[in-house]
């Protein structure tokens, strides 16, 4: 059910908020830059997130600061269920588990992988529920490099990394976001530098190999005036590919915006802007045609919000809707989605509560206790 609380905004009623992981003194944030793998029919998830340490200290001047320490390990929590219940899952194989320590830091896997050239990758079998894709970047020869690594056990145990090509950026970031056209072949996109050396293009890339080998394809967005990141895409029943995008625009100005390529990938254009703020946004095809993004929402009230469109393609949306509207700050989101095998949705996210207040005179905007939360609910 949903209530309208004003023009073109409406509250869902019925939202069932399930506490993933939080802890006093922990940070935990940023699953949509770490992923929400779904397995067997659906109902097996996977969020990754990242957990620092963290507490106010007091500079010799007297003002506050947060000061992050080493944790055991970055987050990372199945769920049998969807979503309404979760346990503790093993490391992924290429993270430290150190102090800041997330998919996107390399260990010696990735190190030793790309210094010799080795590819272990497995092809998968995207109809095989077992199977599963993870795109990633770390910190890899010096550079920030975009890597794949692929799974036959539900996460359980990975192979790979194949790396992407450079193409000759200055440094290359993915998220876990992917997909596969209707003639099998594998995109995935990756963030990259713009000539400023500051992220902020989205370039395209494919495999024709089931995974295990990347090549350059297009460039999806660029901008000269403000950043282009953090994309997600989805298939459309007439062949289109529709891709959300993040954009800020320094130092205010955050919101997502479409783009469009109707030849697979190869080209791409823009295809108008989803929201006046909110990014970066989640796209899922819902059971009857229609698309659903999710993101956060840091402006007042704090929460996470969503859109669903009237099509099939993704042209008229319908109103913003609240998930929930009851965040203690603007430092929340990141959602990954999923949806169920009963239509349901469950988007996991990190969130601030209102009983870990931030103290107004500390300076830095993250690394107060943020915990991680899924939302289940039948759009």
């Amino acid at each position: 059910m949903k209530v309208r609380i004003a023009s073109g905004i409406e509250e869902v009623a019925g939202c069932q908020h399930v506490k993933v992981f939080g802890e006093p003194e922990v940070f935990a944030g940023w699953p949509f830059n770490n992923g929400l793998e779904q397995y067997g029919d659906g109902s097996e998830l996977v969020v990754n997130f990242v957990r620092y340490r963290c507490q106010v200290r007091q500079r010799p001047d007297g003002s506050n600061a947060y000061w992050s320490g080493m944790h055991p390990d970055s987050g990372r929590r199945r769920s049998l269920d969807g979503g309404q219940t979760w346990q503790v899952e093993g490391h992924l194989p290429w993270d430290r588990g150190k102090i800041g320590s997330t998919v996107a830091t390399s260990g010696e896997l990735l190190e030793d992988s790309w210094k010799h050239g080795i590819v272990d990758t497995l092809p998968i079998d995207p109809a095989n529920g077992d199977h599963g894709l993870f795109t990633g970047s770390g910190r890899v020869g010096g550079v920030d490099r975009s890597f794949v690594c692929t799974t036959h056990d539900r996460g359980k145990s990975w192979n790979g990394p194949s790396f992407l090509p450079q193409n000759g950026v200055d440094f290359s970031h993915n998220r876990p976001s992917w997909l596969v056209r209707p003639d099998g072949a594998f995109l995935t996109f990756p963030t990259t530098a713009q000539k400023t050396g500051r992220e902020g293009q989205v370039f395209t890339y494919i495999s024709l190999d089931r995974g295990v080998t990347w090549a350059f394809l297009s460039v999806m967005a660029a901008s000269d005036s403000y950043a282009l990141i953090m994309p997600a895409a989805v298939n459309l029943p007439s062949g289109r590919i529709l891709a959300a995008v993040r954009v800020h625009h320094y130092p205010e100005g955050l919101w997502t915006e479409l783009y469009d390529s109707n030849d697979g990938g190869r080209t791409w254009g823009f295809a108008g802007r989803l929201n006046d703020h909110g990014a970066p946004c989640d796209l899922m095809v819902l059971p009857d045609g229609r698309l659903l993004a999710i993101y956060g929402c840091r402006r007042p009230p704090f929460g996470i919000r969503a859109r669903i469109s009237e099509d099939v393609e993704g042209w008229r949306w319908g109103p913003e809707l609240i998930l929930r509207g009851d965040g203690a700050s603007e430092d929340l989101g990141y959602p990954r989605g999923a949806v169920l095998p009963d239509g349901s949705v469950c988007t996991t996210y990190y969130f601030h509560e209102r009983e870990y207040p931030k103290p107004a005179d500390c300076d830095q905007f993250h690394w107060g206790t943020r915990s991680i939360f899924a939302t289940i609910f039948k759009p």
